[in-house]
């Protein structure tokens, strides 16, 4: 009989609840939890506050041999489910977790200057979010940051016209109105 390997699944929480679902993934499942965090300030009608927020809003990942653990893990208070694509649950490769890992050592949030402004050009330089350049659209870091997971999770048609997006790259039905062409034309020039 084949023994399954495991490996790392992105899973989909309840919204503003990833360290709710990450806690009790590794308390009642005892499985490996990755949950990058990043510590910013920001200024509210109190002043400046100090605040630990996901990488990932919504997502977290999870190491295991997910047909032995599909249930459970979905089941799991904070979890909302498993992404998917259609009925295929993609792997995250493990070079894009130790990566990450890397820079998020020992689960402790990256203390980060917020000198950014919304729509300032960025340019990633060196690994698995290497693009020429992107936009942060409209200052909503949560969009930039779901079109990288797409990307880490091989999501295979992610701006190029099918599955939910448009040729110009918009994705159809989307409620808030996100542009994600600036990804589509990074991505279509990576891919060839």
């Amino acid at each position: 009989m084949h023994k399954e390997t495991p490996a790392w699944y992105c899973a989909r929480t309840k919204p503003k609840h990833e360290h709710i679902a990450a806690a009790n993934v590794r308390k009642n499942l005892k499985l490996n939890v990755f949950n990058p965090r990043l510590r910013v300030q920001r200024i509210t009608q109190r002043g400046v506050a100090r605040l630990v927020e996901p990488l990932f809003p919504c997502y977290i990942f999870i190491h295991c041999v997910i047909e032995e653990r599909l249930n459970e893990v979905q089941h799991t208070n904070g979890v909302s489910s498993l992404v998917r694509f259609g009925h295929k649950i993609p792997k995250v490769e493990d070079s894009i977790i130790e990566e990450l890992q890397h820079y998020f050592a020992a689960e402790e949030p990256m203390t980060i200057e917020d000198c950014l402004a919304p729509a300032d050009e960025v340019i990633v330089a060196d690994g698995g979010f290497c693009r020429d350049a992107s936009k942060s659209p409209a200052g909503d870091a949560s969009h930039a940051a779901g079109a990288n997971l797409a990307r880490c999770i091989g999501w295979p048609h992610f701006g190029r016209g099918e599955s939910g997006f448009d040729s110009s790259g918009k994705e159809h039905g989307c409620r808030s109105g996100t542009d994600f062409s600036s990804v589509s034309s990074a991505e279509d020039a990576r891919l060839g």
